[in-house]
């Protein structure tokens, strides 16, 4: 054994050899042949690698036994050539496992690609099913009509204030983009296979926080004589922006081309109208769609804001400071925010103006 492998250990041909091949696998591993991908075998280059290498290997050490030697074609001679074969041929026979190998790994990935092209398939398929189940549906809640923006004839009304302009650009309001109301109620949604079709409790939770809100505020209290008439402007801005947060949080786009300034005292806000029963339509409509979109959600009826309710049903006005509303601008913008005020503002000397904390 020892003289054995001395002489290996002295035959340069053997280096040569264990030379060439850590060459070849070096540069299999740095160029990263051996990455296989879903392509077609012929087109791996580790495939062509596992049959090449052997054959070659049995060529380079077949040399040496066949140097000196004359090919006879006989039974004698085959089996001399085996004899004398047997330790390349050895080395060439290993390329059929190898082969097998790289195969039997290719096959593996190209499964794992068809499953997962499957699956991508079938996740884009489910949120697409999704989304249009969820827009279906939202298109399924009827708009609400704003009747004290028609005249007579059943167009738009005409701004007193401000001749040639309208009141509003429409006598409806209605959830305006499904698609991005959806990506809000369902953030988690996507195309990848490991999205999630759980709602964003978030999205009614702030839902519910506006509506509480101005519930609180259309509360009614006989000690204070706000049972029959909540006239305090600072209520009716609490629920002018929050209304304005409720429309924008539903995605229902802004309809009114005008912002009017109620004043009381030296205390100012602004809002969409000049009108309470059309403020009080507008507040319906967002109660409403809220309501309906909570129980597309959950499944099950929202909370009740009595005060609300109380309110929009109530059939005289609530708050009287509707009548010295002034028009501030006849302007358009789908932001409901652009036509209310965060806090009320104090009306300085000189024209200027701050806000109340």
């Amino acid at each position: 054994m020892m003289i054995l492998l001395t002489s290996i250990i002295n035959t340069p041909a053997i280096w040569l050899y264990l030379l060439a091949l850590l060459i070849i696998i070096s540069i299999i591993i740095w160029k990263k042949w051996y990455i296989l991908s879903k392509e077609n075998l012929f087109q791996q280059k580790l495939f062509w690698f596992s049959i090449g290498i052997p054959l070659l290997s049995f060529i380079y050490f077949g040399v040496f036994a066949w140097s000196g030697k004359a090919p006879i074609l006989s039974a004698h001679g085959y089996s001399r050539f085996y004899e004398i074969s047997k330790f390349p041929l050895l080395i060439l026979a290993s390329s059929v496992p190898l082969a097998s190998i790289v195969n039997n790994i290719h096959r593996t990935i190209q499964t794992e690609s068809q499953i997962n092209t499957s699956e991508s398939k079938n996740a884009i398929d489910r949120y697409l099913a999704h989304e249009k189940n969820f827009i279906e549906k939202i298109k399924e809640i009827p708009s609400f009509n704003i009747i004290e923006t028609n005249d007579p004839n059943g167009g738009i009304k005409d701004n007193k204030d401000n001749p040639g302009y309208k009141i509003a650009i429409k006598d409806k309001i209605n959830i305006s983009n499904p698609y991005h109301l959806y990506k809000k109620i369902y953030p988690k949604a996507t195309m990848e296979v490991e999205a999630s079709y759980a709602h964003n409790e978030e999205f009614i939770t702030k839902m519910e926080d506006h509506l509480n809100i101005i519930n609180k505020n259309l509360e009614r209290n006989e000690l204070d004589n706000t049972l029959l008439a909540p006239r305090s402007i600072s209520k009716l801005n609490e629920v002018s922006y929050h209304t304005a947060l409720l429309l924008e949080h539903l995605c229902i786009e802004n309809i009114s081309l005008a912002t009017y300034k109620l004043r009381s005292g030296n205390k100012e806000m602004k809002t969409f109208t000049d009108n309470e029963y059309m403020f009080l339509e507008v507040l319906e409509a967002a109660y409403h769609i809220s309501r309906k979109i909570y129980f597309l959600i959950k499944g099950n009826e929202s909370p009740n804001f009595e005060n609300i309710a109380s309110y929009i049903y109530d059939a005289e006005p609530s708050f009287d400071i509707f009548a010295n509303a002034k028009l501030q601008d006849s302007i358009y913008s789908p932001s409901w925010l652009a036509y209310v005020t965060k806090e009320l503002h104090v009306a300085k000397s000189g024209g200027n103006v701050a806000a109340v904390k």
